[in-house]
C-alpha cells in the first residue's frame, strides 16, 4: 500500500526508539490502543486493523517487557505503528510491567511514565492524539461512584482532566497519560480519552450470553473525531469479539459444570472413589 523505501529514520525521543519509513509524517491523527488493557475489547479491534494495514514504524524502549530471545519467523517484537489514510494506530502489545503482585503498583509509574511521555512527545505536533479504553476498572473494583457512566461510548478531553466535567473512572496510566502530556504539549492539537463500556453477559437458563460490545458506536465516535478507520471493521471486530467470547464462556461453562459433577459424586458410593 505504502509501497517500499529502502531505508528508515531512526529517532530516540527521552528513553524511547522510533523507526518510522517515512509513511507518518503525512498522517494527522494517531491511535493509541494498548493490547494489555483491563478489558480486552480494545485489543478485538487492533487485532482486524493489524490484518488491514501496513505497518509504517516501530516503537520500542528499555523499558518495554520484550523478550530478548526470538523465534526469526515470528513477528517483529516492537510495538507497531499501523496506518490507514490519516490516521497511525500505536500498539502497546508489551507495556513495562516488573511483577504481578498487588503490592508492587508503584512500579507502574516509573517504567510506564517514559515511554507513554515521549509517544506524546514524538506526536506532539499532529492534530489529533487520543487513545482507546473502557470502564473495565471501575466493574473490576465495584467502584458506585461509577454507576452514572451509562452503557455508551464517550470522548473526554485531555484538557478537562481533573475537573467535574470528566466522568468519575479509574483508568491504567496508558489510558490517560499520553493524551495528558499531548495537551500539555501541542499548541493546537486535540487530545482525547475514547472510553467504551466494557464486556458484560446475560445470565439466560440456558447459560451465560456475551453481549455484543458498541464497535459501531465507538468506529462512529472515532470519524466524528477525524480519525480514519476502515469500512467493516466494527462487523469484523464483533464478529471475532462474540465468537471468541462466546467459545471461552462454553468452556468455562463446561469446567463448572465438571466440578459441580465432582463434587456432587463425593459422598455417593465407592464407585467414585
Amino acid at each position: 500500500m505504502f509501497g517500499c523505501i529502502m531505508s528508515w529514520d531512526f529517532t530516540t525521543i527521552g528513553e524511547t526508539d522510533f523507526y518510522t519509513n517515512g509513511y507518518t509524517d503525512s498522517a494527522t491523527h494517531v491511535l493509541i490502543i494498548n493490547e494489555n488493557d483491563a478489558s480486552n475489547i480494545p485489543s478485538f479491534l487492533i487485532t482486524v486493523l493489524d490484518e488491514q494495514m501496513d505497518k509504517v514504524g516501530y516503537v520500542t524502549s528499555k523499558h518495554a517487557l520484550t523478550q530478548p530471545h526470538r523465534v526469526l519467523d515470528d513477528e517483529c517484537p516492537m510495538w507497531p505503528i499501523l496506518r490507514h489514510g490519516n490516521t497511525l494506530f500505536v500498539v502497546i502489545n508489551s507495556p513495562p510491567t516488573v511483577s504481578s503482585q498487588l503490592g508492587a503498583q508503584r512500579n507502574e509509574w516509573l517504567f510506564n511514565y517514559p515511554p507513554a511521555r515521549d509517544i506524546a512527545m514524538f506526536f506532539k505536533d499532529y492534530e489529533h492524539l487520543g487513545v482507546l479504553t473502557t470502564f473495565a476498572l471501575n466493574r473490576l473494583f465495584n467502584d458506585k461512584r461509577a454507576q452514572d457512566l451509562g452503557d455508551s461510548c464517550v470522548r473526554i478531553d485531555a484538557n478537562d482532566l481533573g475537573t467535574e466535567d470528566v466522568p468519575h473512572t479509574l483508568q491504567p496510566i496508558w489510558a490517560w497519560l499520553s493524551p495528558q502530556i499531548h495537551a500539555l504539549l501541542s499548541e493546537e492539537g486535540e487530545s482525547s480519552i475514547f472510553i467504551m463500556p466494557s464486556e458484560e453477559t446475560n445470565n439466560e437458563k440456558g447459560g451465560i450470553e456475551v453481549k455484543p460490545a458498541l464497535f459501531d458506536e465507538m468506529v462512529k465516535l472515532l470519524r466524528e473525531h477525524g480519525f480514519d478507520l476502515p469500512e467493516g471493521v466494527a462487523k469484523e471486530a464483533q464478529d471475532t469479539y462474540i465468537g471468541m467470547s462466546s467459545e471461552a464462556m462454553m468452556r468455562i461453562q463446561e469446567l463448572m459444570s465438571q466440578v459441580e459433577f465432582d463434587d456432587g459424586n463425593k459422598s455417593v458410593g465407592g464407585m467414585y472413589q
